[in-house]
């Protein structure tokens, strides 16, 4: 029995040296490809530019300017043209606003909108 024994004790320690050696390639391989993914995330860069408000989507979810549909999300800051902050309700057709926006795959997303001149209104 113990000449039988041997070779599966031999076996056994196989088995575990494929099964830790296959463990850490499956480890290197999520380190590596994590650390290559978190690299590969930019900062996105905003762009300001001033426009007209041309319409306002129902839901308000988005507005249009110079034929551009920008979104409009919870982490978007409006302001008025003293610098408090209001709603996206307020906007409207035709006022004059300068938008801080960053581009998505989906689209623009505004980051900051701010109503320009008094009341907002275009000349």
């Amino acid at each position: 029995m113990n000449a039988l024994s041997e070779p599966r004790k031999r076996e056994e320690g196989m088995i575990s040296k494929k099964v830790f050696c296959a463990w850490c390639m499956v480890l290197m391989v999520t380190a590596i490809g994590f650390h290559v993914s978190y690299g590969e995330t930019k900062k996105e860069e905003t762009q300001s530019f001033s426009a007209m408000v041309q319409s306002i989507s129902g839901d308000r979810t988005f507005i249009v300017v110079n034929e551009t549909r920008v979104f409009v999300t919870r982490d978007t800051k409006i302001v008025n043209e003293k610098g408090n902050p209001i709603t996206v309700y307020e906007l409207k057709p035709k006022m004059a606003i300068t938008l801080e926006v960053f581009k998505k795959p989906k689209g623009f997303f505004a980051k900051k909108i701010s109503i320009a001149g008094p009341k907002g209104q275009a000349k």
